[in-house]
């Protein structure tokens, strides 16, 4: 499987340049707005990094799975000697590198503004960045397998492809929240804990939560790569 991923994050390359371009810029434009203007805060680039990579991840992952049927590569993949949940894995570590990635330069650059200007008001506390920073990086992680499920899911079905993968994407994304308040009640032995940063304060882990989209997680991780070898070819 590292095989795998090291193919499909070389052959990323090139959005890898591109997104991570599209934060350094979002960074420089409104930084120094947020710096000298009144009513623009450091939320604005990183609203703008947050809204843009979720759309990204929706779209990029029908684009890679899309890729490997109109160029034919998926029957290469298939032949090979892996079970289908690493196929499937590969590419969702790919688009978890390149959301890690992105994600920490977004929190990088204002942290560094902040050290290095700290008598300069962005319009924002640190603690509210950094807390809206990890709301927005556990949901981007979160979805991550919706996307795929549901072209999978489509690609099962020689007819209305397109309906059933439209279809499949917002019938899951309607259970995943009707299911997710379920979801924290058969974790509820875990107990939620709080970190402490000096520079942030106390914020709480809900720890039933991530456990419970985990586990949601899994079963399209599992769900996908029944799909991905009962896809029409």
């Amino acid at each position: 499987m590292c095989n795998l991923f090291k193919k499909e994050l070389l052959g990323d390359k090139d959005w890898i340049f591109i997104l991570c371009g599209f934060v350094v810029g979002s960074n420089l434009l409104f930084l120094p707005l947020a710096r000298s203007t009144a009513g623009i805060s450091i939320f604005l680039p990183l609203s703008l990094t947050l809204l843009g990579f979720l759309l990204f991840v929706f779209v990029k992952s029908f684009i890679i799975w899309k890729e490997e049927w109109d160029q034919k590569k998926i029957f290469l993949l298939l032949s090979l000697p892996v079970p289908g949940y690493k196929i499937v894995l590969s590419k969702l570590f790919v688009l978890a590198f390149e959301i890690f990635l992105y994600l920490f330069i977004a929190l990088l650059l204002p942290l560094l503004t902040y050290q290095l200007s700290s008598n300069v008001s962005y319009g924002i506390k640190l603690a509210n960045f950094v807390k809206l920073w990890l709301i927005g990086s556990f949901w981007l992680f979160l979805i991550l397998p919706f996307s795929t499920f549901a072209y999978l899911l489509g690609r099962v079905f020689s007819r209305f492809r397109g309906l059933i993968t439209t279809a499949g994407l917002v019938g899951i994304i309607i259970i995943f929240f009707r299911y997710i308040h379920f979801g924290q009640k058969i974790f509820f032995f875990i107990p939620k804990f709080s970190i402490k940063w000096s520079e942030v304060g106390f914020f709480t882990v809900n720890t039933p939560q991530i456990a419970a989209t985990f586990l949601f997680d899994l079963v399209l991780l599992w769900a996908s790569s029944y799909f991905i070898e009962k896809a029409e070819l």
